[in-house]
Order: structure tokens, then sequence, then C-alpha cells
């Protein structure tokens, strides 16, 4: 997205509102939804040879020019090179990512660079802020809504830890074949031990995570608008680590892992982003025959296993990144929750607690499951290979 200039503001409350209801596509709002329009706007300035917005990028805000003019063009691909085509100039009063019925693209990408001709004053909304606006507005537009909400989600996707360095377009497939689905506040979304076969996007409402049952039943998170949960499921042979309810009336994006891995394969950042939040989520919990030994005047703490008749010595920062390693908690919280320390030396320090016998790992990433004809098919080799010695 552009950056604005840091100029005095030239727009009153009223030109912002004049400006907005002189549009095609808003003419119909009454005064009370211009004006809410007008107050979630921001004024901008942008310098002559300004690129605004570009092509192939995910729509991120629209705007209204106040002032100054810009020229559209567009690149087309040929055998022999790539041609920039001039398509249109715009002018005061025109829009950029609009025209008079919703979004000048469709898709969610634009499909058209806008450079600055002169020094510009546009009018700026923020798409999240525009979704919300249709939400509320008094005049329904359910082919805009529609769109807008498809484009949160894009801009949702590219921000989002696992599409990190997808391209747009990708991205833009698995926005598109992604569905939607309502929810009452108590209703159950999936419970923990439950097959992860989705990936969901809150649009809006909120969302609560637990873990655990009846009274041993805890709180993990809970999510509101815009965020996504359940990613589990875009990993293999994976069970809910959770239970998700819905704490009021929801609306969500469900995006199966089927979508996704059809349409990114085998990209190499996905696929590395997967193992990153597989550590991420790991819940380790101590092993209960554990007892502890405070060392007399040390801050070093020694843990025994009795069982084992194993010792470890801990520092006083190992021995509390210990006691947050409840079962509860996933390794990415207990990292922001000691920020000295990176993933990689939390989870290092978590394996070499495992290795011990002095803390259980719900799953450790890179271990195959072995299924269940496998193990069977092993078994009876082995017992001919017994019967052959």
């Amino acid at each position: 997205m552009i950056k604005p200039d840091h100029v005095e503001k030239s727009m009153s409350h009223a030109d912002k509102k004049q400006l907005i209801s002189d549009y095609a596509l808003f003419c119909l709002m009454n005064s009370n939804d211009t004006h809410e329009l007008a107050l979630l706007s921001r004024e901008i300035a942008i310098p002559e040879d300004t690129i605004v917005v570009k092509e192939g990028d995910i729509i991120d805000s629209i705007y209204l020019i106040k002032s100054g003019t810009a020229q559209v063009t567009k690149t087309l691909d040929t055998l022999e090179k790539k041609e920039v085509m001039h398509i249109a100039i715009l002018h005061e009063g025109d829009s950029i990512g609009l025209n008079e019925s919703g979004f000048f693209s469709s898709n969610g990408i634009r499909n058209a660079t806008v450079t600055a001709l002169s020094p510009m004053i546009l009018l700026a909304i923020d798409i999240k802020i525009f979704n919300d606006f249709l939400a509320k507005s008094s005049i329904y537009y359910p082919a805009l809504k529609n769109v807008g909400e498809r484009i949160l989600l894009m801009l949702s996707l590219q921000n989002n830890k696992f599409f990190k360095g997808i391209s747009n377009d990708k991205i833009r497939q698995i926005a598109h074949r992604a569905t939607r689905m309502s929810m009452n506040a108590g209703d159950v979304l999936f419970k923990e031990g439950n097959f992860a076969d989705a990936y969901y996007f809150i649009l809006s409402g909120k969302i609560k995570l637990t873990t655990g049952q009846g009274e041993e039943e805890k709180t993990i998170k809970e999510l509101e608008a815009p965020a996504f949960f359940g990613e589990a499921a875009l990993m293999n042979n994976v069970k809910r680590n959770a239970n998700a309810y819905a704490m009021t009336a929801c609306e969500l994006i469900l995006i199966t892992k089927v979508t996704v891995l059809e349409v990114i394969k085998k990209d190499r950042t996905f696929s590395e982003s997967l193992t990153l939040t597989r550590i991420e989520q790991i819940r380790p919990t101590h092993i209960a025959q554990v007892t502890i030994e405070q060392e007399p005047d040390s801050k070093r703490v020694t843990l025994y296993h009795p069982k084992i008749r194993h010792k470890i010595k801990l520092s006083s920062q190992q021995y509390n990144i210990w006691l947050a390693m409840d079962g509860y908690t996933p390794l990415i919280d207990i990292k922001n929750k000691f920020p000295e320390f990176t993933m990689d030396e939390i989870y290092t320090f978590a394996l070499k607690l495992n290795k011990a016998k002095f803390l259980r790992l719900n799953e450790i990433p890179h271990a195959k499951p072995m299924s269940r004809l496998k193990r069977t098919i092993d078994k009876v080799f082995n017992k001919i290979k017994m019967a052959l010695k």
C-alpha cells in the first residue's frame, strides 16, 4: 500500500461526505451512512509520479479522488516481450478500486497499475474497515460484501505465516475455493481428538479454544475476527488438539486441507511453515514421577526421576520454562512468555528433557506415523525371519 505524505489535511468532514455521496456506487446511502463512511476514511496526499496501486497486488484499500489526475496502465505479455498498455486517465471524482456496481476487480487482485500524473489528494478506506461498514450499512450490497470478504480473507492469508512467499494468484485460488458457514452461540465446531480436515477464518464473532473435558477443561485462547484457527488441518494425519466453541453467533470461512494442498502442492516455503507450526503447537507435559530438589545456596534445581534413577540440573530460567510445560501450553506461548529465548532454543530444551525421560511431547515433527497395515506386514516378516533361523 502507498505511504501518504505527511501534509496538512485539506478536506473537511463535509468535503469527505460530499465526495462519497457524489460517487455512483454510494448515491443511495442515507446521510447517516455517508457520515459514518466519511469518519472511517482518511485523507492522503500523493506526490507526482508515485505508483498508487500496482497490478497483481491484493486489494488492500479503495480510493476516491479529491484532486489531481492519474494514469491507468496494464501489462500485456506477448511472445517477444511485455508491453505496457495505457487504459485510462482518472480525474477528480473517480475511484481507484471501485466502479459503479462494486469492486473494479471481482477476484481481489489489482488488474491495473495506477500512477499519479500530478500531486493528488485521495480519500482512502481500508478493506477491513470497509467490510465492517458494509455489514452495518442501511443499503444491502450483497455482491460487494461477498467480494469484500474474499479480499479480506486473501489479505489475511497473505499475512499468515503458512503462506509467506506464496504467490497472490495461489492465494486467490485458495480464497475463492473456500466456503462460508454460520454458527450460533454455544455450537461446537470440533472436539479434541477429531480428525483435522479443515482450517477456519473468523469473519465475525468469537471462538473459544479449550483442552480437556468436564471439570478438567481449560481455556487455551479466545479468538475474534479477523483470525485463523485450526491450522493442524494442514498437516498430515493429525487429530485436533483442542475443542472449539462459538462464544457468540459467528460467520466463518472454511478452507479444506484438500483445497490448500491441491493449489500449493510441493511448495518448499509452505512445507517449512508447516514444520515450524507443528513445533510451535507441541504441548509438552511433565512426567508424573519426577521430583524436584532445590540445591542449597544455589539457584540451580535438580529434577530426579526415581523410576529410572536419572538426574538433570537446571538453571532457574530453565526450571521456570520446565514449569510452563504443563501439557496445556503450546511451545509458541512458552516462547512468548520467555522472549529472551528463540523458538529453536525452547524446542531443543524440550527435546533434551524428552530424551532424558523428564518430559513427554505430544508430537515430534518428521516422525511419520506407521500405518496399521505396515505394522502387520512387519510383524509377519519378522515371524518368517525367526522361523528361518
